[in-house]
């Protein structure tokens, strides 16, 4: 079709058969040579994709241009309604807007709808998180996978580094559940000794399993502690076994990620520094008197923190169905500003 100087005149694309048309502008707004302004202007004669998914996109691109702002996440999600979001995606990549960018990785843990559910969890609670996200897209972007980046505590690190706020997801090994944290600090390693930081985080649980569904909000915490290249955080209590103490490389809210208990820590195989410690074997806790009326129903070992040389008789007990440790599958980071 050539280029047009005039921005108001109208250019065409086909699409499954139907026309759909913008101005010169609109089709140039994502720039002279975007793919989207292509579709419009070099590229033809046909798109195959269904005529309202591309509509929806092409609505969104035309009111961006009308305001003169940029397309945000909530534009994209918002236009998709209740359509296929796979074929939404394709349509999405067909006219050059990023689908991970505008409704998060296709393969990413964290959905718009956890989002929702923590934001309706916070409702109320004193002590939540100071902002959550309504949507997953720009700028809640995902910059750690870590079956993708590596489980080592130095992958995690690097990836994170500086980042604030973040959100951490994991799913756990076997039984799918996933938790949660929201963390308003950044992870900064910058040396071997450990660390600790008025950094306030908060936890949650996204998803059960069908014989314990258990879900909502952990807790939160106002301290985290943090590994360095070589030293763990230590001690804690190893809740498995009641005399002995266990290593991590973070400590948020109320989980703690790179368990490894006292007695594996000399064994043919452990890694020496912390930076080379795996973050799949994790330990997580509600206080009983935090948690939601209907986890009262779960019945689950507890402990007395008085027991273990606490000075409360605050009662701890675990959040997932595999006990007090279990291992991770997935574990994800996603920075939310």
């Amino acid at each position: 079709m050539g280029n047009v100087e005039d921005d108001t005149q109208l250019v065409s694309t086909s699409v499954s058969g139907s026309t759909v048309s913008v101005t010169t502008g609109v089709a140039k707004s994502l720039g002279d040579d975007s793919t989207f302004a292509n579709r419009f202007i070099k590229y033809g004669p046909t798109v195959r994709a269904p005529i309202e998914h591309v509509r929806r996109i092409v609505d969104v691109v035309s009111r961006a241009h009308m305001k003169g702002a940029a397309i945000t996440a909530a534009d994209v999600r918002g236009a998709m309604g209740d359509l296929a979001i796979n074929g939404y995606r394709h349509a999405l990549t067909m006219y050059g807007l990023d689908s991970d960018r505008y409704l998060g990785p296709a393969d990413g843990l964290l959905t718009t709808e956890h989002l929702h559910k923590m934001r309706q969890w916070c409702e109320g609670e004193e002590d939540a998180p100071a902002h959550i996200p309504s949507c997953v897209g720009d700028p809640v972007m995902r910059i750690y996978k870590a079956t993708v980046d590596g489980w080592k505590w130095l992958d995690f690190f690097e990836a994170v580094n500086g980042r604030s706020p973040l959100l951490l997801i994991s799913k756990v090994a076997d039984s799918n559940e996933l938790f949660a944290i929201i963390i308003e600090g950044p992870i900064e390693v910058t040396g071997t000794a450990k660390s600790r930081s008025d950094t306030k985080s908060y936890a949650f649980k996204l998803q059960g399993t069908d014989s314990h569904p258990h879900v909502g909000y952990i807790g939160w915490n106002n301290k985290m502690s943090i590994a360095g290249t070589q030293d763990r955080v230590t001690p804690l209590i190893d809740f498995i076994s009641p005399a002995s103490y266990a290593t991590a490389v973070l400590a948020a809210a109320s989980f703690y990620f790179g368990v490894r208990p006292a007695a594996q820590m000399g064994q043919i195989g452990a890694p020496a520094a912390a930076s080379d410690e795996i973050m799949k074997r994790c330990q997580g806790v509600v206080l009983e008197e935090e948690q939601a009326d209907e986890w009262r129903q779960w019945h689950r070992p507890s402990v007395r923190l008085s027991d273990y040389g606490g000075d409360t008789d605050a009662v701890l007990l675990p959040v997932s169905v595999k006990g007090w440790h279990f291992d991770i599958s997935e574990l994800e980071a996603y920075k939310l500003a």
